[in-house]
Formats: C-alpha cells, sequence, structure tokens
C-alpha cells in the first residue's frame, strides 16, 4: 500500500508516494538494485502535476509496471514521485538485467508517451529510507489524512471549525513551558501539562478552534513542528470530537 505526503523542494512542489511497510526490512538483501521509470505527463498542470483525467492513465500505467516488475522480476515498487511535469516509479529488484526491456514493453501500450529508465545498485536502500520514507513532518500528513477520513466516515463538516488538541513533547519541563507561553501568543491555548515516562517526558496539550480540512491541518502542524523544533522537542499528533 502506497501512502502519500506533498512538500515543497527548493520551490518545486512534489506529491510523493511511499510503501512505509518496506521500512520494516529495509534494506533487503535480496533486492539491491534500484530501478525506475520517469514518464513524461502530456498536459502538466500549473505546479506541474497531472490533471485529474490524465492522472487515471498515469496510475494505470504504475499498476501495469508494478504487476509486470513483481510478476517478471520478483521486484517491489518503493515509491512513487511526481514533480515538475513526470511521475517517477522507483522499484527494488534482485538485478537490473531485462528491468528495462519489461518496463518498456508495459509502456508500448500507452502511445505517445516518452519516458526514461535507469537502474544502479543501491544495497543500503538509500533511495528509499533517504528520500522515499516520510520525515516527522510528511508522516503527521499521512496520519492527518487517515483521522480525516475517518471523520469523513462519520459525516462531519471538515470546514466547520471546532476545538482541536495537539500534542508536543519536551526532554525538561522548561523547554516544554517556553514552547506552551509562544504557542500561546500564536492563539494556541494550554490545555494541560503531562508526564510519561519517556526520553521526552515533558508534554503539553494545546487547543485552538480550526477546521480540520487537509489544507488546514498541514498550515497548523507545521506552525507547530517549528514550534517544538525550536525547543528541540517533538510534535505528536492532534485529536478532537465531531463538530
Amino acid at each position: 500500500m502506497l501512502d502519500y505526503y506533498t512538500f515543497i523542494d527548493d520551490e518545486r512542489a512534489v506529491k510523493a508516494e511511499a510503501d512505509l511497510s518496506l521500512v520494516e526490512t529495509a534494506p533487503q538483501q535480496q533486492r539491491s538494485w534500484l530501478g525506475w521509470i520517469f514518464i513524461k505527463i502530456k498536459s502538466p498542470d500549473e505546479i506541474q502535476w497531472c490533471s485529474e483525467h490524465e492522472c487515471d492513465t498515469l496510475l494505470d500505467i504504475q499498476q501495469r509496471q508494478s504487476h509486470m516488475i513483481e510478476e517478471k522480476l520478483n521486484g517491489v515498487l518503493a515509491g512513487v514521485k511526481m514533480q515538475e511535469g513526470w511521475k517517477e516509479l522507483y522499484f527494488y529488484l534482485p538485478t537490473a538485467k531485462k528491468f528495462e526491456n519489461r518496463a518498456s514493453e508495459v509502456m508500448r501500450s500507452f502511445e505517445g508517451y516518452a519516458y526514461e529508465t535507469g537502474s544502479a545498485k543501491d544495497a543500503k536502500w538509500d533511495k528509499y529510507r533517504r528520500e522515499l520514507y516520510p520525515d516527522a513532518l510528511m508522516a503527521q500528513q499521512i496520519e492527518s489524512r487517515y483521522i480525516i477520513s475517518e471523520l469523513e466516515e462519520a459525516g462531519d463538516d471538515l470546514e466547520q471549525e471546532r476545538r482541536v488538541e495537539h500534542y508536543l513533547f519536551f526532554q525538561t519541563a522548561a523547554q516544554a513551558d517556553r514552547c506552551g507561553e509562544y504557542l500561546d501568543e500564536k492563539g494556541f491555548s494550554l490545555k494541560e501539562n503531562v508526564e510519561r515516562d519517556d526520553e521526552y517526558a515533558h508534554g503539553i496539550v494545546m487547543t485552538k478552534e480550526h477546521a480540520v480540512n487537509e489544507e488546514t491541518l498541514m498550515q497548523e502542524t507545521l506552525h507547530l513542528f517549528e514550534a517544538a523544533d525550536k525547543e528541540h522537542g517533538a510534535y505528536e499528533g492532534w485529536s478532537t470530537v465531531l463538530a
């Protein structure tokens, strides 16, 4: 299963997907080769991603490539990126032999699509661990999306503002207090201090009234990540109730 997240990298809008379950076994000794297929988007939008109609075609290509590589080469699709008018597929393989031939077999069914293929040794899975696997902020995007999906299934109106609790943890009580004071100036309210048996033992629960759509949550969690980072702490998510 691929989970997606988005970010801005040197002014480029990037949509990335990764199979998060692979981190439990990475690197896999039996799959020490990285293979990639870059597919040129025919009609990119203003941020150089695919339009809705073309996204369906590109997803079809992705699924057929994944099936081919898995079935014929014992490879796995580790991640996908979309940026600067290209959709990029990354696979880990036992060998690079026949990879480009198999990829070309699939692409022949999609007339008019320009593409590039390549491969390189990556026994440590550096591409997956450093570029495809999400960092803490991106992982929070994925977790937020799960919660949003549950709220939607319950019939919630995501645009309606309600009190949302945010959880931050620090190594010292002083760090937690300073962060709480800073966030208070930014419109958050301290609900309570919490303690736990952990390296980051000192926590604060901050609340704020806001919507819980994806765009709002991305903005709010970015502020909270930055605030926690200033005090060498960690932002650990949010919760709310149905509006």
